[in-house]
C-alpha cells in the first residue's frame, strides 16, 4: 500500500494472504484484519503512522505471528485475538497499543533493538493491554508505559533481558500514574538495563512505579547496587537500587546520601561519586561502584583502584588516572550517548564480561 497526497483511510476487512507493506503518508485501515500465516507489518517510512481499527485474528489459522519492521509506527487499537507471537524486529520503529488497543492473546512478546512497544493510555486508561503471564524477551528495544487519567499498572509476567545489548524500561506519569509490575524477572546476557521515569522520579509510592514481585535472577544487590540497572529521572542519571514495597521490590534511585564524595575514605562496601574537578587517590583502594560526573579527573599515579560490582558511571569529559583499574568478573560501564570519557589506567579483570553502554 503507498499513500501519497494525504492520509488515506480503507474501510474494507483484509484477508492477509501476504505480508503488508506500506510507503508514504498515514493509512487506516477500519475493517477487522485475518492473518492466514505469520505476517510481517513494514511500515518502510520512519514519518509513517500506520492504524489498525479492527481486530486482527487469525481465524482458523491458529497461532499466527505478527511481525513488525520498519522504522515507521504501527498503531493498534483494537483488542486483538491473534494468538501467537509479536515480534518488534531491529531497528524498527514502534508498536503502539492506544485505545482499545490489547494483544492479550499473545503470550510471547519479542522487542528487538531500537524498537519500542509502547503502551499508551494517554486517551484510554486500559490496565490489562498485555497477557499478566506474557514472556518478553528484551533484545535491546524498550518497553514504554504511558500513565492515564486515575492511574495505570500493567503487569509482565516474565521479564528476561536476554540480549549483549542494553535494553530499557520507559515509565512515563504525564497523563496519570504509571505503574509497571513485573512478576519474574531473569538478566541473561551481559546487556543491562536503563530505565527512565518521566514526569517524576520513580518511588516506592506515587506516580512513577516499577515493582518487582521477586527479586530478578542474576541481579541482586551488591552493597546496595543493582550493577547492570540503571535509573534516569529528573535529578538525571543514578544508580538502580531495590526498596521493600508490599508488591516485593520497588526499583529507585541510589540516594545521594548512600555515596560517599571523598575516595580516600572509601571502603569495599562503599559507593563513590565524585563532582566535576580533580581528586587524587593517595592509596590504593577497593570500593563497589564508581560514579564520575561531568567532569571529573580521578587522579592516581603508582595506585590501583578495585572496582567490586563492576558498576560505573562516567561522565562528559570524566577521566580516569589511576595506575591500574581492576574489575569485577561482570563490569558495566555507563556513558551518555554523545559523551566522551577516557580512561588511561592500565585495566586488569572483567574475566567474564566488559560491557560498555
Amino acid at each position: 500500500f503507498k499513500a501519497i497526497n494525504g492520509a488515506k483511510a480503507i474501510a474494507n476487512t483484509v484477508s492477509l494472504d501476504s505480508n503488508l507493506t506500506t510507503i508514504g503518508d498515514n493509512i487506516t485501515f477500519n475493517g477487522n484484519m485475518t492473518m492466514t500465516g505469520d505476517r510481517v507489518f513494514l511500515v518502510m517510512d520512519a514519518t509513517q503512522t500506520v492504524t489498525v481499527n479492527g481486530v486482527i485474528d487469525e481465524g482458523i489459522y491458529g497461532n499466527r505471528t505478527l511481525l513488525k519492521t520498519g522504522r515507521g509506527t504501527l498503531v493498534l487499537t483494537a483488542a486483538n485475538t491473534f494468538s501467537g507471537e509479536t515480534q518488534l524486529l531491529d531497528d524498527s520503529g514502534k508498536l503502539i497499543l492506544r485505545g482499545n488497543g490489547s494483544i492479550l492473546n499473545s503470550n510471547t512478546i519479542r522487542v528487538g533493538d531500537k524498537s519500542q512497544l509502547v503502551l499508551d493510555n494517554s486517551a484510554v486508561n486500559l490496565n490489562n493491554r498485555l497477557h499478566d503471564d506474557v514472556f518478553y524477551v528484551a533484545n535491546g528495544g524498550d518497553l514504554v508505559l504511558n500513565g492515564g487519567s486515575g492511574g495505570t499498572t500493567e503487569a509482565i509476567g516474565f521479564f528476561n533481558g536476554a540480549s549483549d545489548l542494553s535494553s530499557g524500561i520507559i515509565v512515563d506519569s504525564t497523563g496519570g500514574g504509571a505503574h509497571l509490575v513485573l512478576r519474574r524477572t531473569r538478566l541473561d546476557g551481559n546487556g543491562d538495563l536503563a530505565v527512565t521515569s518521566i514526569a517524576g522520579n520513580l518511588g516506592t509510592t506515587g506516580l512513577n512505579r516499577l515493582t518487582f514481585e521477586e527479586v530478578p535472577v542474576n541481579e541482586g544487590l551488591t552493597d546496595g547496587v543493582a550493577p547492570r540497572i540503571t535509573v534516569r529521572g529528573s535529578t538525571g542519571l543514578d544508580f538502580g537500587t531495590f526498596a521493600s514495597v508490599s508488591e516485593g521490590l520497588a526499583l529507585v534511585a541510589l540516594s545521594s546520601t548512600d555515596y560517599v564524595t571523598d575516595i580516600n575514605v572509601a571502603g569495599p562496601q562503599t559507593n563513590v561519586r565524585l563532582g566535576a574537578g580533580v581528586h587524587t587517590l593517595t592509596t590504593s583502594r577497593t570500593i563497589n561502584s564508581l560514579y564520575l560526573e561531568d567532569g571529573a579527573i580521578l587522579n592516581g599515579n603508582g595506585f590501583a583502584l578495585f572496582v567490586d560490582s563492576g558498576a560505573m558511571v562516567l561522565g562528559n569529559n570524566a577521566v580516569i588516572n589511576v595506575e591500574t583499574l581492576n574489575l569485577s568478573g561482570r563490569t558495566y560501564l555507563k556513558v551518555d550517548s554523545g559523551d566522551t570519557a577516557t580512561i588511561n589506567s592500565t585495566v586488569i579483570g572483567a574475566a567474564t564480561a566488559f560491557s560498555k553502554v
